[in-house]
């Protein structure tokens, strides 16, 4: 039982305890469709913050209060993307989201994104894993991790290479990670650091 515990404990998820003010503040922290410019749309998503956590990923949550959460709505640009979705988490304090941040925003997150593109296979898509690696990304604030996963996905015959990143940032209490898939044609280098730098500003004051 004792071993059982300490097991639960190492992978339990930060506890959940939102309020009104931090509710705001991580929905002032995601992007609008304004942030993104003509030619974007967006749909709604259902409202939650950051996740960590996949088989064989499983980092600590133990000791970590969630206090806030929002989702961006799904954006969109084509019908081959890019395609863009933001979530964002407030912590009870500063310690806490940088403790949350060193034990879950690491290159294990590789893992969680690999999973997610192989996903696809339960629908009779073959994946075939082209790429995974973490890339520099500078934004001028406390914490940023950068990484793609590249696939090529093939169903009737017909193959398709499909491109994942994701740029997770961190400053204060907020930890935010943004989703970028498209397909074809991996997405700019220079979108990327637009978006990054947009939301480090939103994330990047002082915190409240």
């Amino acid at each position: 039982m004792r071993l059982l515990l300490a097991i639960l404990l190492a992978t339990a998820a930060p506890a959940a305890k939102h309020n009104a003010v931090d509710t705001t503040k991580a929905r002032a922290s995601v992007l609008a469709v304004k942030d993104l410019g003509k030619g974007w749309t967006g749909q709604a998503s259902p409202q939650s913050g950051v996740t960590f956590s996949c088989p064989g990923f499983r980092p600590s949550g133990a000791g970590v209060v969630e206090t806030g959460a929002a989702a961006s709505p799904t954006f969109s640009y084509s019908q081959t993307g890019p395609f863009v979705l933001q979530k964002a988490s407030v912590y009870a304090t500063d310690g806490q989201a940088s403790t949350y941040w060193r034990r879950a925003v690491t290159p294990k997150l590789l893992t969680c994104a690999v999973q997610t593109l192989q996903a696809v296979s339960a629908r009779g898509v073959k994946v075939k894993i082209m790429k995974q690696t973490t890339y520099p990304l500078k934004t001028g604030i406390t914490h940023t991790l950068a990484f793609r996963v590249a696939g090529s996905l093939t169903s009737n015959g017909n193959t398709v290479t499909n491109y994942l990143d994701v740029i997770v940032l961190g400053s204060g209490r907020t930890i935010t990670a943004i989703t970028i898939s498209s397909f074809r044609s991996a997405p700019p280098k220079d979108f990327e650091l637009i978006l990054a730098h947009e939301v480090a500003q939103k994330i990047g004051a002082p915190t409240a």
